[in-house]
């Protein structure tokens, strides 16, 4: 998935970054094409009834390729566009929602600059141009296998985002219909549900299957018994995982709650014992999360004082050698607030819910 700077607006009073959907829509055909004839393979050796194995085999492909193809076309939630005003000195970020659209602004003040770097993913052969934020998050909104399109990608923005111009602008003041927001003399409170954990959990459900039936209908051209082991142990391991994950999301109530003493962040309802956390507000250094067009980042970090430099290094992937270690163990160690179920625009909401409530009951701004 890629941004496209839509050709004209740069000379205006805008610079719009619009969705391309070329690669998604050739993805979602192909994925089509090759699945439907396998599933009805499938079904015809099952009707059938001379094969064992084979059906299973034809069938599973069938629901994999099927069912990947669904997942490109329905499950990536990726904002429409993102608008550059430079009259009013904000990033508008707007996404398509089943009853019309949905959007949320990033200040200009917020935004440090834009830059072209190698992306870690691809081991050098693709670049990502990102652009950075002041509380250390990175939005990367440009991929390209070649590094001088993706400087002029650069380039372009650098020349027509008129940052300098708002360098102290804030968000407009708003509390999205998403979250309920509670306060009181002693503290603010925030919490949402998934919206349909059980249906979302069952998509995969279906894909694992699919790839069990694959294993199973691969056994006569199995050459090695241990990688076949090794193979049921991980889609075993992977359907436990997605079986309790539905379980827990089951009514589960995520909350965060501000008050002088912290911020705490809890997961209750449900079946199964809920997830928490809390942090002094003294000690948090910024509340964020990382935008990327090459994957999906689903948590809210919390990021404290003493995580900040390896933070800063983890999202710009200016990491040393001799750092590596030290920064991953930091990272896995960084306090996340689940943000699975929620767009991005729902992300940028609950980040500024949190940061505002931190500044109202704490004093702490600039997060």
């Amino acid at each position: 998935m890629n941004y496209k700077i839509i050709p004209g607006t740069e000379a205006g009073g805008s610079v719009v970054l619009q969705r391309t959907r070329k690669l998604q829509f050739f993805l979602v055909a192909l994925f089509l094409l090759v699945g439907a004839p396998m599933g009805f393979a499938g079904a015809l050796l099952f009707l059938a009834g001379s094969e064992r194995y084979a059906p299973f085999f034809f069938a599973g492909m069938g629901a994999l390729f099927l069912g990947g193809g669904y997942m490109l076309a329905v499950k990536i939630r990726m904002p429409e566009t993102m608008v550059f005003d430079n009259g009013r000195g904000i990033l508008t970020i707007r996404e398509a929602v089943k009853d019309g659209a949905a959007e949320a602004v990033i200040p200009y003040g917020d935004i440090s600059g834009f830059t072209a770097q190698g992306d870690p993913g691809s081991r050098g052969k693709r670049y990502s141009v990102v652009m950075t934020k002041r509380d250390g998050a990175f939005w990367s909104v440009y991929t390209d296998s070649s590094y001088d399109r993706a400087a002029a990608f650069r380039k372009t923005l650098n020349e027509n985002v008129r940052l300098m111009d708002y360098a102290a602008t804030e968000a407009p003041q708003r509390e999205p219909a998403r979250f309920a927001v509670t306060r009181d003399s002693l503290s603010t409170s925030i919490s949402w549900r998934d919206r349909h954990p059980v249906s979302g959990s069952l998509f995969v459900l279906v894909i694992v299957g699919a790839m069990g039936m694959i294993l199973f209908g691969a056994w006569p051209w199995i050459t090695s018994i241990v990688a076949y082991a090794v193979a049921v142990v991980f889609i075993s391991v992977i359907g436990v995982l997605v079986l309790y994950n539905t379980v827990y999301s089951i009514g589960k109530i995520r909350s965060v709650t501000v008050s002088g003493a912290g911020l705490l962040y809890a997961e209750t309802g449900g079946p199964v014992p809920g997830r928490s956390f809390s942090v002094p507000l003294t000690d948090i250094a910024a509340v964020t999360f990382n935008f990327s067009v090459s994957q999906n980042d689903s948590v809210i970090y919390i990021v404290r004082k003493h995580e900040k430099a390896y933070f800063d290094a983890y999202s710009r992937q200016a990491l040393s050698p001799g750092d590596i270690m030290k920064t991953l163990k930091a990272m896995m160690k960084m306090k996340r607030i689940n943000a699975m179920d929620l767009s991005t625009v729902e992300k940028m909401d609950l980040e500024y819910l949190i940061q505002n409530a931190v500044a109202e009951r704490g004093g702490i701004r600039g997060l």
